[in-house]
């Protein structure tokens, strides 16, 4: 974990997170604005550029 207040905690994601994920970035209607919908193969993308990133800077989107 990355910090936690009362209501609140920020934590890396993981591959386990992924169903969760999927089931928002899947969902046209909450990414509407953004330029495509995610099918799992995109899902399975952003974790492992996500954790790359913690890897090489130290933080990720």
């Amino acid at each position: 974990m990355i910090t936690e207040t009362e209501r609140l905690f920020l934590r890396e994601l993981t591959k386990d997170d992924f169903s969760a994920l999927y089931a928002v970035l899947a969902d046209s209607d909450i990414t509407q604005h953004y330029p495509y919908t995610f099918d799992k193969t995109r899902v399975m993308n952003w974790i492992d550029k996500s954790i790359e990133r913690y890897n090489i800077f130290g933080f990720g989107l």
